[in-house]
């Protein structure tokens, strides 16, 4: 590969796994990478989203939707199963899937950890971190056997630094501890896997977003959390575009065990 080689970005023909991708930036990560050529799987619980991408790209791309409640092993085992089945190769896993409570809505006193109920701790734990321990455990034989293979695991700014619980201040929503504490853990889950399987040229990094805008924030929260923002705004999802382009080609190549912070500087202050 040449320094001027255009193939350098290139994830054309690429068969690629993504969880939880009828969310905003699961589905962001989807499109870009089906319009740059690539062949996905989308995993996810609810069909949505997922299933208006793949009638989109169907005639174009091979993108299949698979339903899936991460929080649930032997579901996960099975689906991987049918992904290897229908796609045979994996160059690319992203781990994308968070767990999202209402519950965790209609908690007034956020700041009470002492009385934050244990089975959304649980729950958090099912699918941050259990989910895609199980996840990778089922793409690495292929990959080992490919000799090749890239895993994307997707982390937090509140996963590097404590949540700034006074933007969240008279807001109808907060960050549960269960969320900063397994999107901590995932950074050294993926140092753990980068060390042990680069030997197969399979590498495993970390990409760690910030806080995107969407109508569902309030101007007041918007502004705070900017506030701590270097750039003064919060992140758009095209933000994370190359990003993710970057870390699932041959771009990274070099790169495992790593953390990519892209957070607009947030985690510098």
């Amino acid at each position: 590969m040449t320094i001027m080689d255009d193939k350098l970005f290139s994830v054309k023909n690429m068969n690629i796994v993504i969880t939880g991708t009828s969310g905003l930036l699961g589905n962001t990560y989807a499109r870009a990478l089906l319009l740059r050529g690539a062949n996905v799987a989308l995993i996810d619980i609810q069909g949505k989203e997922s299933k208006k991408l793949q009638k989109e790209f169907e005639n174009t791309n091979k993108v299949i939707f698979y339903k899936c409640d991460l929080s649930k092993p032997t579901e996960i085992k099975t689906v991987f199963t049918k992904i290897i089945k229908d796609f045979k190769k994996i160059n690319v896993l992203i781990n994308n899937a968070a767990f999202t409570s209402k519950q965790s809505f209609k908690i007034k006193d956020f700041k009470n950890y002492e009385t934050h109920p244990y089975s959304l701790w649980r729950d958090s734990f099912k699918v941050n971190i259990d989910a895609v321990h199980i996840c990778i455990q089922q793409v690495l034989p292929v990959m080992k056997k490919q000799k090749t293979g890239s895993i994307i695991n997707i982390s937090s700014t509140y996963g590097v630094v404590g949540p700034d619980f006074d933007t969240y201040e008279d807001e109808p929503l907060f960050t549960p501890p269960g969320y900063a504490v397994t999107k901590a853990a995932i950074l050294n889950l993926t140092r753990y896997v980068a060390n042990l399987y680069g030997k197969y040229n399979v590498r495993c990094n970390t990409l760690t977003p910030s806080g995107v805008a969407t109508n569902v924030l309030s101007p007041r929260f918007k502004k705070r959390y900017s506030a701590r923002n270097a750039f003064n705004r919060m992140a758009k999802t095209d933000d994370y575009i190359g990003p993710i382009v970057f870390l699932s080609s041959d771009a990274s190549k070099y790169m495992t065990g790593a953390n990519l912070i892209v957070d607009g500087g947030w985690t510098a202050r």
